[in-house]
Order: structure tokens, then sequence, then C-alpha cells
């Protein structure tokens, strides 16, 4: 077993089930960090972090394929929008 133990199998679910995986992932995400000494507040840093590389690559894509404010194609998440939804530490 690799050094992220059963994370990889559960990672792998997503093929199958992905709301199940995603619930299954970030338990043991968070459990991992717990177990390694994280506050609560730099869980919550980590989970902006990776929301910040969502909206990112939400923008990347959008810039991409040319879509516009205005497009029915648009992609909803505005970094904006959500960066202040975030939970703050």
């Amino acid at each position: 077993m690799n050094a992220f133990g059963k994370f990889d199998e559960y990672v792998n679910l997503a093929t199958k089930d992905a709301e199940k995986a995603a619930e299954i992932v970030a338990k043991s995400f968070y459990k991992i960090l717990k177990k390694n000494g994280f506050t609560d507040a730099q869980i919550v840093n980590v989970a902006n972090t990776i929301l910040d590389c969502l909206i990112q690559t939400l923008e990347n894509y959008r810039e991409k394929k040319g879509i516009d404010e205005t497009s029915h194609e648009n992609i909803q998440l505005e970094s904006s929008n959500i960066s202040n939804k975030h939970i703050k530490t």
C-alpha cells in the first residue's frame, strides 16, 4: 500500500459513484489533516485554497473556450462571488 493508504482507492470510486466518492474523499482528507495536527483554521485555509484552485481552473476554461459574460454557456462561478462565501478564519 502506498503512503496515501486507501485515499487513492477512494479517489478511484469517482468513476462509479462521484457523489459518494466526493464525500468519502473529503471526509478522509479532513481526517488526515486532523490526524496530522492541523487546526480548524488551517483546514479552512486548505479548503479555501482548493476552492481558489477550482475557480482559477474554471476561469482558465472560460478564457480558453472564449465564453463571455453574457453567454448562456457561461460558468456561473465567479471568483469574487465564491471568495465572499469562503469561511472566514
